[in-house]
C-alpha cells in the first residue's frame, strides 16, 4: 500500500487529535475533582455511584427523623419531670395536712395551692412541641386535656378529648420507634382512681371541707401518679438511648459510604498532574517527531 502524505498528515492530525483529548480531559478532571463526569466515563462506576448517593440520601432522612424524634422525646421527658415535681408538692401537702395539729383555716389556704398544682398539670398535660399538642395522639392538634368549671370558676373535672395512638418514626427500611405517648398513659385513665386530676380536684375539696380522712385517702394515689410518671420517664430514657445508638450506626455508615463515594468518583490529583505532564510531554514529542517527518510547519500545513 502507497503510503501518501495526506495520510502520513491524517495520522499526525488523528494522534495528536487524540493526545490533545487526553490532556483536556485530564485538566478537567483535577479542575472538577471527579473522575467520572459522564455516565459514559465509567457505566459501572456511575451505577455504584447513584446507588450509594440513594443509600446517602435515606440516611440523612432517618437522621432528620431521629433528631426530630430526640428533641420531641426531651421536651416530653421535661414535661412529665416537671408533672413529678407538681405531685411532690402535692403529696408533701397531703401529708402535712393530714396531721391533726393543723386547723380548717390552713387547710382551706393549702387547698388554694392545690388548686394551682391542679392548673399547673392541666397546662402541663397541653404542652406542645413545634406548635403540636404532645399528649393527643394522633390529634396533635387538638387540646387533650379539658377542664369543666363550676360557677365559682373551680375545676370539677378533666376530660381526655385526644385519641390512644402513638406516634413513630422511621429509623431505618423496616424499623420504626414509638415517640409519642398519649395523655391517659401519662396521667391515667379517667376511670382510674389515680386518674391525677381527679386525685388533685378531691384533694383540693377535702382541704377545704377539712376532711381530714379524705386527704389521707388520696395519699396512696399520689404515690401511683409518681410512680407512673416514673416509669414513664424511665421509657422514655431507654427509647432516647436507642435513638442515639442508631444515629452513632448511621454516623460512621455515612463515613464508609462517603470514603466509597471518593474512592470511585474522585480524582486522585497528584496521579492526575503526573499522568498530565506526561501526556504534554508526549504531545511536545509527537509535535517535534510530525514536523521531522513532513519537514514542514505543522502548524503551517493546518
Amino acid at each position: 500500500m502507497r503510503v501518501t502524505q495526506k495520510i502520513i498528515y491524517s495520522h499526525i492530525i488523528e494522534n495528536l487529535g487524540n493526545i490533545t483529548e487526553d490532556i483536556k480531559n485530564l485538566n478537567e478532571m483535577i479542575s472538577s475533582g471527579k473522575k467520572i463526569r459522564h455516565p459514559s466515563d465509567d457505566p459501572i462506576g456511575t451505577v455504584n455511584i447513584l446507588e450509594i448517593e440513594k443509600l446517602l440520601s435515606s440516611i440523612k432522612q432517618y437522621r432528620r427523623n431521629i433528631e426530630f424524634g430526640n428533641n420531641w422525646l426531651r421536651d416530653m421527658e421535661n414535661v412529665i419531670q416537671n408533672s413529678m415535681e407538681t405531685v411532690v408538692r402535692a403529696k408533701e401537702i397531703a401529708v402535712q395536712m393530714a396531721n391533726d395539729t393543723y386547723n380548717a383555716a390552713q387547710r382551706k389556704d393549702a387547698a388554694m395551692e392545690i388548686d394551682a398544682i391542679l392548673r399547673e398539670m392541666v397546662s402541663l398535660g397541653n404542652s406542645k412541641f413545634q406548635k403540636k399538642y404532645i399528649f393527643s395522639g394522633y390529634k396533635t392538634d387538638t387540646s387533650p386535656f379539658e377542664v369543666t368549671e363550676n360557677t365559682d370558676g373551680k375545676i370539677t373535672s378533666v376530660t381526655y378529648n385526644g385519641d390512644k395512638n402513638s406516634i413513630k418514626i422511621k429509623i431505618s427500611q423496616n424499623n420504626y420507634i414509638k415517640i409519642g405517648k398519649y395523655g391517659t398513659e401519662i396521667f391515667g385513665e379517667e376511670t382510674e382512681e389515680s386518674y391525677a386530676f381527679s386525685v388533685l380536684i378531691r384533694l383540693r375539696d377535702a382541704l377545704e371541707n377539712n376532711d381530714i380522712s379524705g386527704i389521707q385517702n388520696e395519699l396512696d394515689n399520689l404515690d401511683q401518679i409518681h410512680q407512673r410518671l416514673s416509669n414513664n420517664i424511665s421509657d422514655i430514657g431507654a427509647k432516647m438511648n436507642r435513638l442515639e445508638i442508631r444515629k452513632n450506626i448511621f454516623s460512621q455508615s455515612e463515613l464508609d459510604l462517603q470514603e466509597r463515594l471518593s474512592t470511585i468518583q474522585d480524582t486522585d490529583i497528584a496521579e492526575a498532574i503526573t499522568m498530565l505532564k506526561s501526556k504534554e510531554a508526549i504531545y511536545q514529542a509527537a509535535l517535534l517527531s510530525s514536523t521531522k517527518i513532513t519537514q514542514i510547519s505543522l502548524v503551517n500545513y493546518l
